[in-house]
């Protein structure tokens, strides 16, 4: 039965295969971004709707920070503890 590989165990068993490519071949070029004021909500959707795991969070072409599913998840567990 074949072992699962985790994306990290993946790169060290393969990274000769990657170790001479440029990372302009692999990096998305469209990027997604929001400001520091769009709803959490708005974020959710675009994560759902581009099927993308992280947004970076811009304001006047600075990167501030990131928002991911995760960093959703929490918040919603963390409100729902509140409740």
């Amino acid at each position: 039965e074949p072992a699962l590989l985790t994306n990290f165990e993946l790169i060290e068993e393969r990274a000769a295969l990657i170790e001479n490519k440029s990372v302009e071949k692999l990096m998305i070029k469209d990027v997604v971004t929001v400001d520091e004021e769009t709803p959490v909500m708005k974020i959710a959707s675009l994560l759902l709707m581009k099927k993308i795991k992280r947004i970076p969070v811009v304001l006047d072409g600075k990167l501030l920070g990131t928002v991911s599913r995760a960093d959703i998840c929490n918040a919603v567990i963390s409100v729902s503890r509140k409740v």
